[in-house]
């Protein structure tokens, strides 16, 4: 099982139409969409939210021999284009000491560094992505698979000269115009997976 966490829809959309996920009626502590070898849950915004929709669909899930994680979102920077795609390296917050994900061979993404933030910021910093949900995400997941299983990948969707928008179909679409290189990184991780 690959798990997508994700804190809105409209990030996880291009992921739900990809891998034509259903939602399913039988679980209404958050929004879950399904299919054979991906399960999908929309966590709200937030660290608390993030921690909490990892930790629940882990539960759902406790069965699985290895569960793969990704955490799918928008973050902002100062310098990187808006629709850039980046594998987080390094996962920092106030509360927590800083995280370092294992790479995947042959990812193709480029990493940066995220910074955790409670609340949306445009003090931007360079070389430095903001998001709300990395770290509690990565924290949670971490208890339940091995770290080389769990990994956030995050879209730009605000810098220095273009400002966060909360415009939900442009949102989907900078996701959508990533989903070559997301499923190529999925479909790795589901290789390291198998062979845990």
């Amino acid at each position: 099982m690959l798990v997508w966490i994700a804190a809105l829809r409209c990030e996880v959309k291009p992921i739900i139409d990809y891998y034509h996920l259903k939602k399913s009626n039988q679980h209404r502590a958050f929004d879950l969409y399904i299919n054979a070898d991906y399960c999908c849950v929309v966590s709200g915004i937030g660290q608390t939210a993030s921690a909490a929709a990892t930790a629940w669909v882990a539960a759902l899930n406790k069965s699985e021999q290895a569960i793969a994680w990704i955490n799918i979102g928008i973050a902002g920077t100062a310098q990187d284009s808006v629709g850039s795609i980046f594998w987080m390296d390094k996962i920092m917050s106030l509360n927590t000491e800083p995280c370092s994900p294992v790479p995947i061979n042959n990812n193709s993404i480029e990493s940066r560094s995220c910074f955790t933030l409670d609340n949306p910021s445009t003090d931007y910093k360079p070389d430095l992505l903001f998001d709300m949900e990395a770290s509690a995400f990565f924290t949670t997941a971490t208890q339940f698979s091995a770290i080389e299983l769990v990994h956030c990948l995050k879209v730009i969707s605000d810098n220095q000269n273009q400002p966060p928008q909360r415009n939900k179909a442009k949102i989907s679409q900078l996701i959508q115009q990533n989903m070559a290189k997301i499923d190529a990184f999925a479909n790795d991780l589901q290789h390291l997976k198998i062979n845990q």
